[in-house]
């Protein structure tokens, strides 16, 4: 991500461009949070580079707690896995009653998962016709 796009980002989270605008009637959410790539590959379209994919939340919790549960619902929704798989996101969180934003570089780690089983255990169970 340039420089320039970070600042956007910024000043988009401190009201400058989106702008405070009271919560909605009826409101059934309590958090919005968004996210675009922090550093998107080269090659990659501007729209693309630039589209927010925007998740509401309801129920209380933390700002950070929001945003790492909008990266896992982002990486299971994407079935990419962007960010566990070393892509960082520049995520916004916002109180919608409060209208209050914090932002989060949020990046991730896939975790290799190992099973084993007894060789002669499962020899044992063949000839025995359990397995």
């Amino acid at each position: 991500m340039t420089k320039a796009r970070y600042d956007s980002m910024l000043r988009e989270t401190a009201g400058e461009k989106l702008g405070a605008t009271p919560p909605k009637p009826g409101l059934t959410s309590d958090w919005i949070a968004w996210g675009v790539p922090f550093d998107p590959p080269s090659g990659t379209r501007q729209e693309d580079q630039e589209r927010r994919y925007e998740t509401e939340f309801i129920g209380g919790g933390s700002p950070e707690g929001i945003a790492k549960e909008w990266a896992e619902q982002f990486d299971r929704a994407s079935v990419e896995y962007a960010i566990v798989n070393g892509e960082d996101y520049l995520v916004v969180v916002e109180n919608l009653h409060t209208r209050e934003r914090w932002t989060y570089r949020v990046s991730g780690e896939s975790r290799p998962v190992y099973r084993l089983r007894d060789v002669r255990a499962a020899a044992a169970d063949r000839q025995e016709g359990r397995a």
